[in-house]
């Protein structure tokens, strides 16, 4: 199935083309225009990733006839993420941990007691770098085997699944998964948690946003995250919602 990123170029080079014959004199001028207005729909489609507009992403869950939602943690595992660990255990709820190859390296036991306990791992790059999302296809593969290689090696499996780092997506990102055949997961409910100050109002946008179906993206490094997990797990109780993973 073609992406809407072929589709867009199919669109944006049949009006350069238009703007070629029929506007000659003006040609400069419209084709600054439709360069411009091309560079802001690749934006969008690499800052959105619930747009699909490289490639097609996880963002909510499957239909089911019964309420449910996942917890998804990126950038782990880390010495803080024990606390989530322990609040997760004490309600019972299993969560998908997209974990950072360095950080696996560095705390192999607490991503052993994510698998242990029964949580989905998942691939969230070797580095997360902030120009990660720069990196061309070869790049962008090496940064997943290599994470993938750093898992395997201290857990003993291989994530089948992949975070985009800052939930940026490119064409490069859709060849490289392509290449190594993992499956990109987004979210529908984006918590802001590495932002927020105030756990009163982070607790109250995830209600406010909660829905069926939903994928909620939080931090395991986030002091606040742990703060107002067990509040919004037994809010998520009450409405009648169950916890699953991606």
């Amino acid at each position: 199935m073609r992406s809407k990123f072929f589709y867009t170029n199919l669109l944006f080079g049949c009006a350069a083309v238009i703007i070629t014959v029929a506007a000659p004199a003006h040609r400069g001028l419209f084709m600054a225009l439709l360069l411009l207005a091309y560079s802001l729909v690749l934006a969008a489609g690499c800052s959105f990733i619930a747009w699909d507009f490289f490639l097609k992403s996880q963002n909510t869950l499957p239909t089911s006839p019964v309420k449910q939602i996942a917890l998804t943690f990126d950038d782990g595992p880390i010495a803080h993420s024990t606390v989530i660990l322990d609040i997760l255990q004490h309600y019972n709820v299993k969560a998908s941990f997209f974990l950072v190859g360095q950080n696996v390296a560095q705390n192999p036991q607490i991503a052993q007691r994510m698998q242990a306990d029964g949580h989905v791992i998942g691939n969230h790059s070797m580095n997360h770098g902030h120009l990660i999302n720069l990196k061309l296809t070869r790049g962008t593969e090496a940064e997943i085997n290599a994470c993938n290689a750093v898992i395997q090696k201290h857990i003993g499996i291989t994530p089948t699944l992949y975070r985009p780092p800052h939930g940026v997506v490119t064409h490069h990102l859709a060849w490289a998964l392509a290449r190594t055949g993992l499956r990109s997961v987004g979210w529908s409910i984006r918590s802001f948690d590495t932002a927020s100050k105030d756990a009163d109002a982070l607790l109250a946008r995830l209600q406010k946003q909660l829905h069926d179906g939903a994928i909620i993206l939080l931090h395991d490094y986030c002091p606040i995250t742990a703060v107002v997990l067990p509040r919004f797990i037994e809010h998520a109780h009450a409405q009648g919602y169950e916890f699953v993973t991606v």
